[in-house]
């Protein structure tokens, strides 16, 4: 990811109030807040949009946050996310199992403890950090990987042109000034040379030079 570029973290609660307070707590200048009054808001803008994390919380009307989750997890794009419970419910009994079947990496009863939050918030962003690195080393990786394959098929084209020039010449001079350029550009030398030598091996039949400068 660029430097300057913000970490999205989805905060999804009907009550604004709830959202302001949860803003308050974990605004800083590497995140972007995106609140979401709803599931299907929250739904709506994972669609298009990666976020390290997202705060849910589990009593909403319409879809609640564990059918929410349940269709998060049922989308390829979004199945990854970790989701982070926000409940009133100090038991929690009856949804801890499915939330976490759902995955949830993290229940937090309310009233939220400002740091807790922060805390673990931070974890899921370093955590979606070094992801990005990773997938863009990964990308840069194959350009190169196909930036080379492109020069080796490049080369070998070469060898092939070469290969067909020389079988159709029949002046020596001629075969060796084109081995000589052909292999310079295959091996992309700044200078080359060949010769042929005499039966007395002291001295050349046939010699030639080329170098970049004089082909440019």
């Amino acid at each position: 990811m660029e430097p300057d570029e913000k970490i999205n973290i989805l905060m999804v609660d009907d009550s604004a109030t709830n959202l302001l307070a949860l803003e308050a707590i974990l605004q800083a200048p590497d995140r972007n807040l995106v609140s979401a009054s709803s599931g299907e808001d929250a739904l709506r803008y994972l669609l298009t949009n990666e976020v390290a994390v997202i705060l849910m919380d589990v009593y909403m009307p319409g879809l609640d946050g564990l059918e929410t989750a349940e269709l998060i997890r049922g989308r390829d794009k979004s199945r990854n996310i970790p989701i982070i419970f926000l409940t009133a419910d100090s038991t929690g009994g009856r949804h801890l199992s499915r939330g976490y079947s759902l995955g949830a990496v993290d229940y937090i009863v309310k009233p939220i403890e400002p740091d807790i939050l922060r805390s673990k918030v931070a974890v899921f962003v370093e955590l979606f950090k070094k992801t990005q690195e990773v997938k863009q080393q990964a990308e840069l990786l194959r350009e190169k990987n196909l930036e080379l394959e492109n020069a080796n098929l490049a080369r070998l084209n070469m060898l092939i042109e070469l290969g067909q020039e020389l079988a159709s010449q029949r002046d020596p001079y001629r075969v060796l000034e084109n081995f000589c350029k052909s292999a310079r550009q295959i091996i992309d030398a700044e200078e080359s040379a060949v010769g042929v030598l005499n039966g007395d091996s002291d001295s050349l039949r046939y010699f030639f030079r080329c170098s970049s400068a004089e082909q440019n």
